[in-house]
């Protein structure tokens, strides 16, 4: 069962990237596995996804996090 803490954290990850000026953060998946927050989608650059990370690293600070983000290529 998912915690309510977790359940937060997570909207508000997802709040965030949805808001970001860096569209395709936009589109990444934010969900909850193995008492992990796991981030997943494609981004275009390897900036992209460090960004994303960082983001949601500053919501779950202790909530470990996964970044599954693929970067594009090409």
């Amino acid at each position: 069962m998912i915690s309510s803490n977790v359940k937060d954290v997570r909207s508000r990850i997802r709040t965030a990237l949805s808001a970001s000026p860096l569209f395709p953060l936009r589109q990444l998946q934010v969900e909850y596995h193995d008492n992990r927050i796991v981030l997943a989608g494609r981004v275009d650059n390897f900036y992209q996804k460090q960004m994303a990370q960082e983001l949601a690293r500053s919501i779950s600070a202790d909530i470990e996090l996964i970044n599954t983000v693929e970067v594009s290529r090409g």
